[in-house]
């Protein structure tokens, strides 16, 4: 059908095969005007089948199209007519080729590859008129790569005429949109490495169709609610466990690590209830995570786990692990600097500081408690490097397990107790002996018997009682009662294997006053004496044990009132005591006597109630002659020549007969005469 030229409008419809659709530009400098329908399509990879509708609407009668270029988007895949050319609703044969047809209801066609490169359409001459369309099929593989307009362009000629007088077809809805195709899976953006445990930092996820188009825009947006990710890494310690909502199919999300791990990567899931079907993923390259700083110490045996029970004084093993406040390993805390201190939890002694950590770990360190107890714990604390400078939990410290360490075998004895010094003869005062071992523990397991108790200054008092004790469970605790009243060093295991154990000196003070000795001057018994001369004694004050008086707060200082057992005269009081002893008191008793002893009282006492003493028994002879006693009496008057009896006796200067002692008066030689004042001399031989 001839026609003279006309403007023209020129539609495109798309159909699909796997689902594609294009919309093709609006040009300027003509008339026509276009529609497509439908003007969007999914990605694929398939082949998408495209109706291209031209359409002459210029009004023009010499306006007569027979040639059509429909121009490829640039990169766009090879262009085919494969499906029908139709004209006015005619069905035309189609050829490949690029000559002109010269047939009714015939149309040629190749493909042009430029650039630029169309689809090149003949039909007849002059076979679209005024008012007509054509409609023009062809097919595309492969229009993979989302976009959001695309434009299809194409021109009309009339070859006919000699020189082609294109028009330029236009369409005001000329953009095609190629979606994304479904989700497919995701990428993750480079992480660096490394990172630090417990520090969040930021990764970009982006969700991609199976063309890598972003899935971004269209029916199969990955956005908003439900299009999440879950997170997954190697540690399984990455939060938040499901991520934000993407936006357009890209997710920036702050994440947390708290393991760390050489070689980590992140993996994502597409979270169930989304866009995608749950299967869907996507890693991350490799990175490291390193610790956060120091937080505290984990220790263990030498061999790992708990810490078993310990012997004090035995050398055992530890482990000793620097972590950070999610229990990894700070391998950071190595080397110069590296120590800790370490302490028992009851105070006692233990091995410290430690030595140098290697990459966090101190291995195999052996330690040594001296301090036995139950239920203790080692305790380690960061010093920085300077031993003593660490504050148990203040820095960063740590604690192992609960454990005993029982006491080493006894070697030697402890006088626990301190003893105040002076303590009073006779009076009992409290002691704890202990068996301890080398680091002064009580060794409960001892219970030796017989264990001595003695003076160990060199000079035994041989008073202490008990003299042996019997310890049990490595303890011995009672009354020590001392009553020589001396110095001592008191001493406990002489003799049994053991190190005695000793304190002193502590000085035995006299008890009380009980009583008096009376001996003489130079000691010992006082022997026999003559009456009205002068002799010295001595006096000693003493307590019930016999300790003189003479220190502490029970010394004798007073006086004591002197008597004779019989009743006769003797000097008193006497004096001063010094020290709990009156030494070299001069007494003189003016009375003979046999078997005659000194008693003494404190003074102001009664003798045998109060304190009281007495001396030996002793005689006291006369002394010297110094005069003769008439003793009878003569009764008057007398008979001149009668004999009359008289007793004449020798006394001394104090009136004692001198009948005994030395000085006993035996002489023949005495008269008697008459010493009247007549002068009358009687004599008569006198034998006494």
């Amino acid at each position: 059908m001839r026609r003279k030229p006309i403007l023209l409008i020129i539609v495109v419809l798309a159909a699909f095969f796997v689902g594609a659709g294009m919309l093709f530009a609006q040009q300027e400098g003509t008339s026509a005007s276009g529609d497509i329908s439908p003007n969007t399509i999914i990605a694929t990879s398939g082949t998408t089948t495209l109706t291209y509708r031209i359409t002459n609407t210029s009004g023009a009668a010499n306006r007569v199209f027979d040639e059509f270029r429909i121009y490829n988007p640039a990169g766009y895949p090879t262009m085919a007519v494969t499906g029908q050319i139709n004209v006015n609703g005619v069905n035309y044969n189609t050829l490949e080729s690029p000559a002109k047809p010269v047939s009714a209801n015939w149309a040629y066609w190749f493909y042009v590859t430029g650039p630029p490169a169309y689809l090149f359409i003949q039909l007849p001459a002059d076979d679209l008129g005024q008012g007509e369309y054509i409609d023009i099929s062809f097919t595309q593989t492969g229009l993979t790569t989302a976009t959001t307009g695309v434009d299809y362009t194409a021109t009309a000629d009339q070859a006919s005429e000699g020189t082609p007088n294109s028009v330029v077809a236009t369409d005001s809805d000329y953009t095609l949109i190629i979606n994304p195709d479904v989700i497919h899976h995701f990428t993750i953006n480079a992480i660096g490495s490394p990172q630090t445990a417990g520090t969040s930092f930021s990764i970009t996820v982006t969700a991609y169709d199976q063309f890598n188009n972003v899935v971004s825009f269209g029916p199969n947006n990955f956005n908003g609610a439900g299009d999440t990710v879950d997170f997954y890494d190697f540690t399984g310690t990455i939060s938040p466990a499901t991520s934000n909502t993407f936006t357009d199919g890209v997710l920036n999300q702050n994440v947390t690590i708290t393991k760390s791990r050489t070689s980590n990567r992140i993996t994502v899931y597409d979270s169930v209830g989304g866009q995608g079907t749950g299967n869907e993923t996507g890693t991350s390259n490799t990175f490291d995570v390193d610790p956060a700083s120091l937080d505290h110490f984990i220790v263990k045996s030498g061999t790992g786990g708990n810490i078993g029970n310990q012997v004090a004084g035995t050398p055992f093993t530890i482990d000793v692990t620097a972590q950070d406040q999610y229990d990894n390993t700070v391998t950071s805390f190595t080397g110069a600097g590296s120590t800790v201190d370490i302490s028992l939890s009851n105070g006692g002694g233990i091995t410290t500081p430690s030595g140098a950590f290697t990459n966090g770990f101190l291995d195999d360190f052996s330690v040594t408690a001296t301090t036995s107890g139950t239920a203790v714990t080692v305790r380690v604390v960061d010093n920085g490097g300077v031993p003593g400078s660490g504050n148990y939990g203040v820095d960063p410290s740590g604690e192992s397990n609960t454990f005993n360490i029982t006491p080493g075998a006894a070697t030697q004895f402890v006088i626990v107790t301190t003893i105040a010094s002076p303590q009073t003869a006779g009076v009992g005062f409290s002691v704890r002996f202990e068996a301890r071992d080398g680091n002064g523990n009580v060794d409960t397991g001892y219970n030796g018997a017989g264990i001595v108790v003695d003076d160990g200054d060199g000079t035994q008092n041989t008073t202490i009682s008990p003299g042996t004790v019997d310890f049990t469970n490595g303890v011995w605790e009672g009354t020590i009662t001392v009553t020589e009243a001396s110095q001592i060093t008191l001493r406990i295991g002489q003799g049994s294997g053991l190190t005695p154990g000793t304190q002193g000196p502590i000085d035995i003070d006299p008890n009380v006053l009980d009583h008096f000795i009376v001996e003489a001057g130079t000691g010992g018994n006082i022997v026999n004496q003559t009456a009205g001369q002068a002799f010295a004694i001595d006096i000693t004050a003493e307590d019930v044990y016999g300790n003189r008086l003479d220190s502490g707060t029970n010394l004798y200082s007073g006086t004591v009132d002197l008597s004779l057992s019989n009743g006769g005269s003797i000097t008193t009081p006497s004096g001063n005591f010094a020290n709990g002893f009156l030494d070299d008191f001069n007494v003189t008793i003016p009375g003979a006597d046999t078997g005659v002893r000194i008693q003494v009282v404190d003074s102001g006492g009664t003798y045998g109630v109060d304190e009281s003493g007495q001396s030996n028994l002793f005689d006291i002879q006369p002394g010297a002659a110094d005069h003769f006693t008439v003793v009878t009496t003569i009764g008057s008057p007398q008979q001149a020549g009668v004999p009359f009896n008289v007793r004449v006796e020798a006394r001394d200067a104090y009136e004692n007969v001198l009948s005994s002692g030395a000085n006993i008066y035996n002489q023949n030689d005495a008269t008697l005469s008459d010493v009247g004042p007549d002068g009358l001399v009687v004599s008569a031989p006198v034998t006494l």
